[in-house]
């Protein structure tokens, strides 16, 4: 993840690969592509080979992330409250944006919310940052309007925020920097609990995801003031990720979630 969002960069780079948390990272030289562990010839191999080259594979994966992981050190605890404190102070920033009702009357915040709001849905669609044009075009605007536009909605959300347009860019950077880095330092902790989940529908690889999606939301919310650590926070989220995940996904006869989750207890 950038630590500077997309609409405080200068230049609003053209297809620009977008952060995601894949479950494959960089790997040391030597290692190969992830594509390249498993050569799996499909035609002419029966049920249980098959079966088998999956199990493989999906084992090498575990093994690769895990070591991907392992390379980051757990935090400290008053690492932890530092960073979460640069969370909540980026996400104060967030609401403030995205308050309906207080901008409702703002026609310069309305309109640079619903671009970003375009931008988003464009990059989720396309897996990287969507160009200019086809932002603009989406928006239903020239492409001469669109970095004027944005630009206005940055510095009428600093003065909302009583910021400079400095102020908010650095809080924003160090927000995301410091989300990114709680995230990454508690992966080990989804693995774990993710194990306990197997064998219900889904692979391990999955739940990985799902319990990540969970711990990254734990980020967002988790109050340093309230005393207890993150990890103890983080446990429900990940845990309520991954069951609803099995719930919404591998069932056959789908029950309401809130029963399954009492199944699961």
């Amino acid at each position: 993840m950038p630590a500077t969002p997309f609409y405080a960069d200068t230049e609003l780079d053209h297809e620009t690969s977008a952060y995601s948390f894949e479950l494959n990272g960089p790997r040391d030289d030597g290692e190969g592509s992830v594509d390249d562990l498993v050569d799996v010839e499909i035609e002419g191999a029966d049920a249980a080979s098959l079966t088998k080259n999956s199990t493989r594979r999906t084992t090498d994966l575990v093994r690769l992330y895990l070591q991907e992981i392992g390379r980051v050190r757990l935090l400290r605890r008053d690492e932890e409250v530092s960073e979460a404190q640069k969370v909540q102070r980026y996400m104060k920033l967030l609401r403030l944006r995205n308050n309906k009702s207080a901008i409702s009357e703002d026609k310069v915040m309305e309109r640079f919310v619903h671009l970003i709001e375009i931008h988003d849905r464009l990059a989720s669609q396309l897996g990287h940052r969507p160009s200019l044009e086809r932002w603009a075009t989406a928006a239903g605007i020239d492409v001469s309007q669109l970095k004027p536009s944005m630009s206005a909605g940055k510095l009428r959300w600093a003065e909302l925020a009583e910021l400079t347009s400095k102020e908010l860019e650095q809080v924003q950077a160090e927000g995301l920097q410091a989300k990114e880095h709680m995230i990454k330092a508690n992966l080990r902790l989804v693995v774990s609990v993710a194990k306990k989940y197997q064998n219900r529908g889904l692979e391990l690889l999955d739940l990985i995801q799902e319990g990540t999606l969970g711990l990254e939301r734990a980020v967002e919310k988790f109050d340093p003031t309230k005393g207890y650590r993150f990890s103890t926070y983080a446990y429900w989220w990940i845990r309520q990720g991954i069951t609803r995940a099995i719930a919404t996904q591998s069932r056959t006869i789908r029950l309401p979630v809130h029963i399954t989750e009492k199944l699961n207890k």
